[in-house]
């Protein structure tokens, strides 16, 4: 996992809490702008901490992964974009990072992004299973299972996905 942090004080004022609310929802926009068209793309973002003190979580991918220097210059995008709207109008905390291995795979662009790796699916109503994802349509995604040295291909409806994680193996 990638993670650059960084620590800001704008002004000095205390947050409102119609502005901490919305806090979220505004990066969140600011981002799918800024990368739209890019590699990247936005994860998902934790919005943590207190009303004085917020803690803004944001993870991002790439189709080819990403670099501590890509989430170093998307953080300060969103630096700049917190101080221009005054957004967050006390001190705060922004981590921009990778999701690292042990998050799930949220976003298609992951699903993706990760064909020919191995994973452990887990459905929302049946017997989790690993297999190589070779396959991914816009609502389906198709694993290979190799069990007792036969090899069986598996599809199941993104819909019905509880988690997908990536394995690592050796």
């Amino acid at each position: 996992m990638i993670i650059f942090a960084q620590r800001k004080r704008v002004g000095g004022r205390k947050s409102p809490l119609f502005c901490y609310m919305k806090i979220k929802e505004s990066i969140e926009i600011f981002l799918e702008q800024h990368l739209e068209g890019s590699e990247h793309f936005l994860v998902e973002i934790e919005q943590k901490g207190t009303e004085r003190f917020p803690k803004i979580v944001v993870f991002l991918d790439g189709d080819k992964g990403i670099s501590i220097n890509d989430c170093s210059k998307v953080s300060k995008a969103i630096n700049n974009f917190i101080e221009k709207t005054e957004l967050i109008t006390t001190e705060y905390s922004l981590d921009v990072s990778s999701p690292g291995i042990d998050k799930p795979l949220i976003k298609h662009r992951q699903y993706v992004a990760n064909i020919g790796r191995i994973v452990k699916l887990v459905p929302k109503d049946d017997i989790a299973s690993e297999g190589k994802l070779v396959a991914v349509t816009d609502n389906e995604i198709t694993l290979e299972i190799i069990k007792n040295k036969s090899t069986t291909t598996s599809t199941i409806e993104i819909a019905k996905i509880n988690q997908i994680k990536v394995l690592i193996t050796f």
